[in-house]
């Protein structure tokens, strides 16, 4: 019958709008309750529109978070505060009345009405100190953010430090940054290496907001970057890599000179064309666009002069008390060419005099070997009582007889030296922490601050590690080891310290000019 089937059509229909009404009607009622807990947990006014409100708790629950994290740090540091230890104090005699108000059965007698009325008190006023140590803590808090604040304002105006404001640059780099070098007649142009054996060229007028390098160069394949270095023009620079051969290039990167490599199988020096184990860094030399010192670790520090790219100028040979060859790690020349300072593995620093290097270079003598001055043994060293070499050498640029080294793993220090007392430092901050062979040196502009940067402790580190080891099961294991430091990195002002990176700090520059702190990060990253 047609009727029937009507019927039962408008039977299900009915049934069907029921169900639907009754499931609004749930989530209305379910809307409401979410709205109400909003109401009683952080007390915001509701509005018609429900992403918003549930945003804004959202970021009241992280903004709590995140103040119960600093609560905890600051206990951790400084300790509970007064109104903590009287909570503490009362919490304590209520367990020993507790205890003391036993059966001799080991059960505690029954509550009377007295000892709840008690108890609500005793809760009433645990409530009301516990909202007085957070007013207090807060208003300690805040004393001394606003001290520390005036401090560092008051520092930053005195030494002129550019902190203002922060960028990322390098977003090119996949490993590590190694070196950072900055065209020094107009500051407009910088070059960055890295660990992924890549240089990185950025021009600060064409930059966008993107911060994207205009141009990348891999010097020679395979072999990671140590050291970059301008000459006094800006028109070329010297790339050093971990390979034997190190590389004159022009502003734009194209290869002006690759130095000759030596013969491996010779055992004296003095007959190699050049360096036969990697380099560790160079430089030009100063006042002279067409000459260059590198160092390696063959024990030698080799002048070039790049129109006769394939042979070597001079050469000046480290040798350690026994006369074993010693790598060189770091190095740096005096302005005025008085001195010359070489770093090397046993933790000795060692001096020599550059001008007789450079009128042998000028005369084309070839084949004279200049040995050390002056030998100062065991400058830096390991806790374990081994040695440990210096990542970087740097002289003052305004007064030659003092200088500044930075000390490699486990020495974790910095050591001023004045020439005319060889033989001690003048004086040494320890606890800077430094994972990298690169980490460096620089003074300010006014020569008034020296600038380098820290990295993690090692026990701070293993956590970190693990953590990313659980993290990241399928990563490969073909890393290098300096990609493999997870560490948080400060920029240190010597007795100042301010945070920067949430990994190591590898290499630091200040242009005189630009009046910028560029900062070469573990993390990929130039800040």
């Amino acid at each position: 019958n047609p009727d029937l089937v009507k019927a039962k059509a408008d039977e299900k229909t009915k049934e069907e709008e029921k169900k639907k009404s009754d499931d609004k009607t749930k989530e209305e009622e379910d809307e409401e309750r979410r709205r109400l807990k909003a109401m009683e947990e952080f007390g915001w006014i509701p509005t018609d529109d429900l992403e918003k409100e549930i945003k804004i708790v959202i970021y009241k629950k992280c903004f709590f978070k995140k103040k119960k994290k600093e609560k905890n740090k600051e206990r951790a540091i400084h300790g509970p505060t007064f109104n903590e230890k009287k909570s503490q104090n009362k919490k304590k005699k209520k367990k020993k009345q507790q205890e003391q108000v036993t059966n001799s059965f080991g059960t505690k007698p029954e509550p009377s009405k007295e000892d709840d009325q008690n108890k609500d008190k005793n809760d009433n006023n645990d409530k009301e100190d516990k909202e007085e140590e957070e007013e207090g803590t807060n208003k300690e808090s805040k004393e001394v953010r606003t001290k520390t604040k005036e401090w560092l304002a008051s520092l930053l105006e005195q030494y002129k430090i550019p902190l203002s404001h922060e960028c990322k640059i390098a977003k090119g780099a996949t490993r590590s940054i190694s070196s950072i070098a900055i065209e020094p007649a107009k500051g407009g142009r910088m070059i960055v290496g890295s660990y992924d054996n890549n240089v990185y060229f950025y021009d600060f007028g064409g930059m966008n907001g993107d911060y994207e390098y205009f141009r990348m160069l891999t010097p020679q394949d395979g072999y990671p970057v140590k050291s970059l270095d301008y000459n006094s023009t800006g028109g070329m620079f010297l790339c050093v890599t971990s390979s034997s051969q190190p590389c004159v290039f022009d502003r734009d990167g194209h290869l002006v000179v690759e130095f000759a490599k030596g013969d491996m199988y010779l055992h004296d020096m003095n007959y190699t064309l050049g360096h036969i184990m990697p380099c560790s860094g160079g430089r030009f030399w100063p006042k002279r666009d067409d000459m260059v010192v590198t160092w390696s670790q063959d024990s030698t520090v080799r002048l070039w002069n790049l129109e006769r790219e394939q042979k070597c100028a001079q050469i000046i040979k480290a040798r350690s008390t026994s006369g074993k060859r010693l790598h060189i790690s770091a190095a740096d020349l005096a302005l005025d060419l008085s001195a010359l300072v070489v770093a090397c593995s046993d933790g000795s620093l060692q001096l020599f005099d550059p001008r007789k290097c450079q009128q042998a270079a000028q005369v084309q003598v070839q084949g004279q070997v200049q040995w050390p001055k002056t030998v100062v043994p065991q400058c830096h060293m390991s806790k374990d009582t081994h040695n440990s070499n210096a990542t970087c050498v740097k002289f003052d640029p305004t007064d030659s007889r003092l200088l500044v080294t930075r000390g490699g793993l486990n020495d974790n220090s910095l050591k001023i030296w004045d020439l005319r007392k060889f033989k001690m430092p003048v004086k040494c901050f320890d606890h800077l922490e430094n994972n990298f062979d690169c980490t460096n040196v620089i003074f300010s502009p006014d020569a008034r601050l020296i600038v380098t940067g820290t990295s993690m402790s090692k026990d701070d580190h293993n956590k970190d590690h693990n953590n990313n080891n659980n993290n990241n099961n399928n990563n490969n294991n073909n890393n290098n080891n300096n990609d493999s430091v997870v560490s948080k990195g400060s920029l240190c002002f010597i007795e100042k310290k301010t945070p920067v990176s949430e990994k190591a700090i590898t290499c630091v520059q200040w242009h005189r000019k630009l009046d910028q702190i560029f900062v070469g990060c573990g993390d990929k990253n130039v800040r």
